[in-house]
């Protein structure tokens, strides 16, 4: 708990200085489904973690021919998107947007829905705790010219069924008013996108 302390102190103070720049790289593991390494972790039990924070869940859409299940913090600046079926989710991830004024207690906020995503399906990780904080420092040390084409930083996770993928992913938005970023479980860093205007989330 205190290494996530640091880290939200580390994203609300460094990571949100509009100085701090870094470069995309790509990743490069592959992953095996989650629901492979993670049969318990259903749409359920995951959407289960946040229905506490007052998550909005929309109706089952369609996204690259699996089925997509969405939902939006109260101010709308967090999605959970689960791909797959109820009981064969495929990935899933929690994106969140952090504005470059953001205050620590509104960057603890969200990055607590990083938290959530890993508990309810890694379970009490202290390991992955200590790899966001590394994550995020190997971000940041990435420094280029701008955030703008994103930054990743993933590991894999070893499971009995093989390797799940585990990413967090980083993008200046595109007025340089804050942030996008992305906890990803399994392969799933395509089409990661906010408009934070009218509050709308991609895919």
């Amino acid at each position: 708990m205190h290494q996530l302390r640091k880290l939200v102190i580390f994203i609300a103070i460094i990571l949100l200085d509009a100085a701090l720049i870094g470069s995309c790289t790509d990743a490069s593991i592959k992953s095996i489904p989650l629901s492979n390494a993670y049969p318990a972790a259903t749409r359920l039990y995951i959407s289960s973690h946040y229905l506490p924070y007052d998550f909005r869940f929309a109706e089952e859409k369609r996204y690259a021919g699996l089925p997509l299940v969405t939902a939006i913090s109260p101010d709308g600046m967090a999605n959970l998107q689960l791909l797959g079926e109820e009981d064969d989710i495929q990935s899933a991830r929690i994106l969140i947007y952090l504005p470059i004024d953001a205050d620590y207690e509104f960057a603890n906020q969200q990055y607590t829905y990083f938290g959530l995503l890993l508990n309810s399906i890694l379970g009490d990780d202290a390991g992955m705790d200590e790899w966001l904080v590394d994550a995020t420092n190997s971000i940041a040390e990435r420094s280029n010219t701008s955030l703008m084409g994103g930054a990743i930083a993933s590991t894999p996770y070893s499971t009995d069924a093989g390797d799940l993928a585990v990413n967090m992913y980083v993008r200046l938005d595109e007025d340089e008013n804050g942030f996008i970023m992305a906890l990803v479980v399994g392969d799933w860093l395509d089409d990661i996108g906010y408009d934070p205007a009218h509050s709308v989330w991609q895919p």
